[in-house]
C-alpha cells in the first residue's frame, strides 16, 4: 500500500465515523467538515523512509476561519508525540482508533464551541487563549524539545503562562476575536497575551511594535522574531500594550 492509499483508507473511515456531524473525505483536505464560517479537517502527511511494509503517518487536526482564510487551531499529532508507523508499530485499525481518540479530545469539542457557543467562551479566550481548556496531558514538543507555543514561531523561550495553564500556550487570532466580538476585546486579549510572555519575549515584542510604528526594520534576528501577525495587527489598528 502507498501513503496516499493509506490516507484514503483511514481518512475514509474517520469521515464515515463522523458523517452525522457532516464530515466527508476528500483527497485534498482529508476528512473535512465545512460550514459557512469554519473548516474542520483531519488531514494526513507522510515522510521519506516508507517501504513496502511500513508507512510513516502524521496527522494534522485543524480549524480555519473561512472569511479570513486563517487557521485558528493547528494540532500536529506528531509534534504531540503521536505518530504512526503503519505496518510496523501500528496496524491500520490501531492507527485509526488512536487518531479517532485524539480527534474526540482536540477537534470535535470545538465544533459546538465555534458554531454555537462563542459568546460563552469569550472571557476565557480573552484571558487564556483558544486552547486553554485542553488537558495538560498533551505536551507540545518536536524532536524531543518542548516547545513554547506562546512566544515566537521560531524562538522558544518559555513563559509563566505554560506553567499555570497548559502546554499549548496563548493561541489566539486577534483578527478573529475582533471580527466576532470587538476591537476592544482584541486589545484586552493582546494585553493578556503580552503578560503571559517572559521578560525577554516581552522586550522583543515591544521592540518589534515600536519599529513597525515608525516604519523601520525591526533589527531582530529571524530566530528571535515575535509573533509577526500580532505585531502587524496591533500597529495597524492602533492597539496599545498597558505596561
Amino acid at each position: 500500500m502507498k501513503a496516499k492509499e493509506l490516507f484514503d483508507v483511514i481518512g475514509g473511515k474517520i469521515a464515515q465515523h463522523y458523517s452525522e456531524l457532516g464530515f466527508k473525505y476528500t483527497k485534498t483536505w482529508g476528512a473535512k467538515k465545512q460550514t459557512k464560517k469554519y473548516r474542520y479537517c483531519i488531514s494526513f502527511e507522510s515522510f521519506s523512509g516508507n517501504t513496502k511494509n511500513k508507512i510513516s503517518l502524521s496527522v494534522i487536526l485543524s480549524i480555519s476561519f473561512i472569511p479570513f482564510d486563517e487557521t485558528l487551531l493547528h494540532f500536529n499529532l506528531w509534534n504531540l508525540g503521536y505518530h504512526y508507523e503503519v505496518g510496523e508499530s501500528h496496524s491500520i485499525n490501531q492507527a485509526y482508533e488512536d487518531i479517532k481518540e485524539h480527534t474526540e479530545r482536540l477537534l470535535i469539542p470545538y465544533i459546538d464551541i465555534f458554531e454555537n457557543n462563542t459568546s460563552k467562551y469569550k472571557d476565557t479566550w480573552i484571558k487564556k487563549g483558544l486552547t486553554s481548556h485542553i488537558s495538560s496531558n498533551y505536551k507540545y514538543s518536536l524532536f524531543g524539545t518542548d516547545f513554547d507555543y506562546t512566544t515566537h514561531s521560531h524562538y522558544w523561550t518559555g513563559t509563566d503562562f505554560l506553567d499555570k495553564y497548559n502546554q499549548f500556550g496563548f493561541n489566539i487570532s486577534l483578527p478573529y476575536l475582533a471580527e466576532i466580538f470587538s476591537m476592544q476585546d482584541a486589545e484586552k486579549c493582546l494585553n493578556n497575551y503580552y503578560q503571559s510572555l517572559n521578560e525577554k519575549s516581552q522586550k522583543l515584542f515591544l521592540k518589534a511594535c515600536q519599529m513597525q510604528e515608525i516604519g523601520e526594520p525591526w533589527g531582530i534576528d529571524y530566530k528571535e522574531l515575535p509573533d509577526v501577525g500580532k505585531v502587524y495587527f496591533m500597529v495597524e489598528n492602533g492597539l496599545k500594550i498597558i505596561i
